[in-house]
């Protein structure tokens, strides 16, 4: 730290770069909560409604699980923007491919904490009303890509946030037989749309990692919607 005060006092910036297990903690911590919903389920029921529609997804796991639900069903990443390293932007792209491509139904795909950090752009999806848009928001409470870490999403209403935002349809759904009945009125609905969905925490401890590059992804994602 003495070495790094001189190079700060500097002007300059500093970093610790730790290595993967060079640190332990005696106790062991679990997050969990009491919804039932696995995420990566839910995910493959979107996807089984959404079709051939394009999908913008939030960084972290759920990206990660959309990419194998597309290699799981012998279908084309074409469809998908993965917001890789982009938390809380995948509503603001989401709106701009909407925006652009009106006769076209487009799916978000985010997170309760990407939500949280980026909350303003409830207000502007609220304000521009896109009728295409179906706005998903997986709500474990909890940053789970970076360790299960609590989000206060527990605690919030966000329907009430999306209706006093402008959202038209805005809902909150407990189990499958909820969502896939939303799902298809969402599909259907000529309005934007809220889902809210209450997930359990916890992944697959295989679960892979997009074998594409970040800019593989949006070149193919360009060219599909390109044709729409």
């Amino acid at each position: 730290m003495n070495e790094f005060r001189k190079i700060l006092a500097a002007g300059k910036d500093v970093a610790f770069v730790i290595r993967k297990g060079a640190l332990s903690y005696d106790e062991k911590v679990v997050y969990e909560n009491d919804n039932k919903m696995i995420r990566e389920e839910i995910i493959q029921h979107i996807v089984a409604v959404s079709e051939e529609d394009p999908i913008i997804s939030t960084t972290g796991k759920a990206s990660r699980e959309l990419f194998e639900t597309r290699v799981a069903n012998g279908q084309s990443h074409k469809y998908d923007f993965l917001t890789v390293g982009s938390m809380g932007h995948s509503s603001s792209i989401a709106l701009g491919v909407a925006i652009n491509k009106p006769n076209q139904k487009i799916w978000c795909v985010d997170g309760d904490g990407a939500v949280l950090m980026h909350m303003g752009s409830m207000a502007l999806l609220g304000s521009n009303q896109p009728k295409n848009l179906v706005h998903i928001v997986i709500n474990n409470g909890a940053h789970e890509t970076v360790g299960g870490m609590p989000t206060v999403m527990g605690d919030v209403d966000l329907v009430g946030v999306a209706k006093a935002c402008g959202y038209p349809y805005a809902v909150r759904v407990s189990d499958f037989e909820e969502l896939d009945r939303e799902l298809s009125l969402a599909k259907g609905l000529n309005e934007l749309c809220l889902i809210e969905v209450m997930c359990s925490i916890g992944a697959r401890e295989d679960l892979g990692r997009p074998t594409t590059t970040a800019l593989e992804n949006k070149q193919n994602f360009m060219e599909y919607i390109a044709t729409l």
